[in-house]
């Protein structure tokens, strides 16, 4: 898991991929924490909308 912040969230927007994320890091637009945790959650939906 990582935790994402805008440095000023005024200026906050959506990001559609990993690399406009890391563009905005290396830009001081936004922080990336990681705070050691780790989360087992299926992304595969099933039929019906089942996990």
């Amino acid at each position: 898991m990582n935790v994402i912040a805008w440095v000023d969230e005024s200026k906050a927007r959506e990001l559609k991929s990993a690399a406009e994320v890391l563009d905005a890091e290396a830009a001081g637009e936004l922080t990336i924490e990681q705070p050691g945790v780790v989360i087992n959650m299926p992304f595969v939906v099933w039929d019906g909308g089942k996990r």
